[in-house]
């Protein structure tokens, strides 16, 4: 059997758990996800294998199932900038040290690890934010500088300003 019938079968027609069905369930991150989230209510320990090799679902697992931390899928959150960004503010309330390096390569991301969680200035993060001016990056720059640094970013404006004369 197919997870996404099994998944359906238990959804549409149970309308509640399908034991039989689980162990198709349980090799698709999707709907493992699914699975534990709509029909059980409750962890789906036999989806979590699955689940921990998707970085969206597991974040959206743990947020949405175990309301807590999931540690086998870390490793897959932390290869994508915004899972590990938001498993940081909406799981951990705390900072993610393992999503760091995904997210600094993003400055989007970047900018808002560091007024969501860090509260602070996320260096890792600045090369991203930077590299971004003239690709619509401008607002990300505007935003860190305002939200984060809160004055003149002193060693990043012979950057910024060689990047303006070129236009």
């Amino acid at each position: 059997m197919k997870p996404a019938k099994a998944y359906m079968y238990a959804r549409d027609t149970l309308r509640g758990p399908f034991p039989d069905g689980e162990p198709a369930i349980a090799k698709d991150a999707e709907y493992a996800y699914a699975y534990a989230r709509d029909i059980l209510y409750a962890p789906f320990p036999l989806g979590e294998a699955a689940i921990a090799t998707d970085a969206e679902y597991s974040y959206k697992y743990a947020r949405d199932v175990l309301m807590g931390p999931f540690p086998s899928g870390e490793t897959a959150i932390a290869t994508d900038a915004q899972s590990s960004h938001e498993y940081a503010k909406y799981v951990l309330n705390a900072p993610f040290p393992l999503g760091e390096a995904a997210i600094a390569t993003d400055s989007f991301w970047s900018v808002s690890y560091a007024r969501d969680v860090l509260k602070e200035r996320f260096p890792s993060g600045e090369a991203a934010i930077v590299r971004a001016i003239g690709e619509d990056g401008e607002d990300c720059l505007r935003e860190y500088v305002y939200e984060i640094i809160k004055g003149r970013w002193f060693d990043m404006e012979h950057i910024i300003l060689k990047d303006k004369r070129k236009k």
